[in-house]
C-alpha cells in the first residue's frame, strides 16, 4: 500500500507526482492497468506517466478520485504506443516513470490524503521464438558458442 500526505499554499491548478526510486518497467506488451485507490471526496484526478522505448512519455488517465472510500481503477492503454520493433526480439517495455494528482483548480489547499494498492498489469507476454535466436552469441566469444572437441580416443 503506498500512500501520501501533502497541502498547497495557494489554490490552483495543483500537482503532486509519486516518482518511484528504480524505474518500474513492465514485462510484455501492455495492455491495461489497474490499480485500488480511495478517494477522500477530494476533486484530484489520477493519471500514469508512462515511458516508451523511443524515449516519448505517454499520459494515461485513470480518472476522478473524488469519491470517499475505496475503488478499482483501470486504464488503458492505447495500441497506438509503440511496444514492439520488426527484428527479435519483438517486444520493447513500457516504464512508469510516475502517478500524476492532478488537483481543480477550486480545490481547497487543506491537508490531502490518498492511498494506493494493488498495482497490476494486464499484459500479453508471448514472444516468438526464431531459429538462430543467439547467433548473435558467437561474436561475443562465449564458451557455449565455441565448437565442442571430441573426447573419444581412437582405438
Amino acid at each position: 500500500c503506498l500512500g501520501t500526505h501533502f497541502q498547497f499554499r495557494y489554490p490552483g491548478y495543483n500537482v503532486v507526482s509519486i516518482i518511484p526510486k528504480d524505474p518500474i518497467r513492465f514485462p510484455g506488451r501492455v495492455k491495461g492497468l489497474s490499480l485500488w485507490a480511495q478517494g477522500r471526496g477530494k476533486a484530484y484526478e489520477l493519471e500514469a506517466w508512462i515511458k516508451d522505448y523511443t524515449g516519448y512519455v505517454h499520459t494515461i488517465k485513470f480518472g476522478s478520485l473524488n469519491y470517499v472510500g475505496w475503488k478499482p481503477l483501470k486504464a488503458r492503454i492505447p495500441e497506438f504506443i509503440p511496444q514492439s520493433i520488426e527484428s527479435y526480439p519483438q517486444t520493447k517495455t513500457l516504464v512508469l516513470e510516475r502517478l500524476v494528482l492532478r488537483a481543480s483548480p477550486n480545490e481547497n489547499t487543506e491537508d490531502v490524503y490518498f492511498f494506493f494498492d494493488q498495482i497490476k498489469v494486464l499484459t500479453e507476454s508471448f514472444e516468438v521464438n526464431f531459429d538462430g535466436r543467439d547467433l548473435d552469441k558467437m561474436f561475443n566469444g562465449s564458451e557455449s558458442s565455441q565448437p565442442q572437441q571430441s573426447t573419444t580416443q581412437p582405438k
